[in-house]
């Protein structure tokens, strides 16, 4: 949707009215952007709009806020783009997809290169994805790597780079294994952490993890992992994690356990 911003409020006020019109609720709308900050940005000037007009809608009063769930539900959520990770509804407008992007939040990235913020951002929808572009003033320009065909946009997703390099001997000291989950529940008041009981071959320990937005504590038991059994204990959440579960995490940033090929026991070492 390429437009004035005073029309693109517009534009999106009818849709989301449509999509609740055709049997859609709030809690099927994201409204993601760089940022929520700011009392007269697009972003807020949208849920002013929303709110005048009786749809419910849940704008975060910090940014580094943790999403609960329970307090979004039924409402239209506006939210950065990292905030959603793991998360999909089937509806999501994209505020500020053009240039804008790179000027204000993203000025050191090359801009023929999909940023990973803005591919999470874009990856959230299920149903219908709305791209929203300003062409309000001459300098207003769409995305340069939209030029790009779909699969070099995909290999040129902006991944971390290296970190820095440690010795062989540091390494060694960290005891990676492979742990087996017997047990899994929610942390209490949490929406992305699960207590799992994990059989390591040398005892069975309790480990914190921040994966209840990519699995259910039913679906984990019973699978093999790898732990990082000498990270030094802390209490999450009141509960001592005592080791670490690693996981793999693809450019939508959505994870993945790290197991073994084989069917391997617990207690097996990964050197």
């Amino acid at each position: 949707i390429r437009n004035t911003r005073h029309n693109i409020i517009k534009i999106v006020m009818y849709n989301i009215k449509k999509i609740l019109e055709e049997g859609g609720c709030a809690s099927d709308i994201f409204i993601l952007s760089a940022s929520t900050r700011g009392v007269k940005s697009n972003v807020r000037k949208l849920e002013n709009a929303l709110v005048e007009n009786n749809i419910p809608c849940y704008i975060p009063s910090s940014e580094e806020r943790d999403i609960d769930e329970r307090v979004v539900d039924k409402k239209i959520l506006f939210a950065t783009f990292h905030k959603t990770k793991g998360m999909q509804r089937k509806y999501v407008f994209i505020v500020g997809f053009d240039n804008s992007y790179f000027d204000i939040y993203a000025r050191n990235l090359p801009k023929n290169v999909c940023p990973n913020t803005l591919y999470v951002g874009v990856t959230r929808a299920m149903v219908k994805l709305f791209l929203l572009e300003s062409d309000q003033f001459s300098t207003d320009k769409p995305l340069e790597f939209l030029k790009m065909s779909q699969p070099s946009v995909a290999a040129a997703v902006d991944f971390p780079p290296q970190k820095q390099a440690v010795s062989f001997d540091d390494f060694t000291k960290l005891d990676i294994r492979l742990g087996k989950i017997v047990a899994a529940e929610k942390v209490p008041k949490s929406d992305k952490l699960l207590k799992l009981t994990v059989e390591t071959g040398i005892d069975v320990r309790t480990i914190v993890s921040g994966i209840a937005s990519y699995y259910t504590a039913e679906e984990v038991v019973g699978k093999t992992v790898s732990v990082l059994l000498n990270l030094e204990p802390r209490k999450i959440r009141g509960v001592e994690s005592q080791g670490m579960i690693l996981m793999a995490e693809n450019a939508q940033g959505e994870l993945s356990f790290v197991s073994p090929e084989k069917e391997f026991g617990a207690g097996g070492e990964i050197r």
